[in-house]
């Protein structure tokens, strides 16, 4: 009974670590586009935790550069596994969502089989959050942040 307990207890603290940079596995990276805009990658187990990951990395890269708020350009994903029902759902961060364009690009996550998201993002101002329903960092930190274990 220890045994299992302490299993499981690995098993949620390897779950709740998902955040941070990426090397070939589960966290993000990100690119500079411009002063104001950034590609960010999601990876893990799961699509929701990679859409998790890359928001709570908008809302850090968001705050790091002096805003508040930002909007979301795009998002591209690896829709192999998802369905409808899924897919309708990563539409409501941005107008624009692509899908399955990633599985030409040969990065390591696809080799793993990992959920993949990317997301492009640029910093806004209270009022362009509002005309492009964007988000604020406080509540994408609540939000998204508790799901993937951040301790920002």
């Amino acid at each position: 009974m220890r045994r299992f307990i302490s299993l499981a207890l690995l098993a949620l603290m390897a779950a709740c670590s998902t955040y941070g940079p990426s090397a070939g596995g589960n966290g993000y990276t990100d690119t500079k586009i411009t002063d104001t805009r950034y590609l960010i990658e999601g990876r893990a187990m799961s699509f929701e935790t990679a859409r998790n990951i890359a928001m709570v990395r908008a809302a850090e890269l968001t705050e790091q550069n002096g805003f508040d708020h930002f909007v979301v350009l795009g998002v591209e994903l690896d829709d192999r596994d998802l369905s409808e029902s899924e897919l309708a759902e990563y539409a409501l961060l941005s107008p624009g969502v692509w899908t399955g364009g990633m599985r030409n690009w040969g990065d390591e996550s696809r080799a793993r089989n990992l959920p993949v998201i990317r997301v492009a993002i640029m910093f806004a101002t209270p009022e362009q959050a509002a005309e492009y329903d964007g988000f604020a960092v406080r509540s994408v930190y609540a939000d998204y942040g508790d799901k993937i274990g951040y301790r920002g």
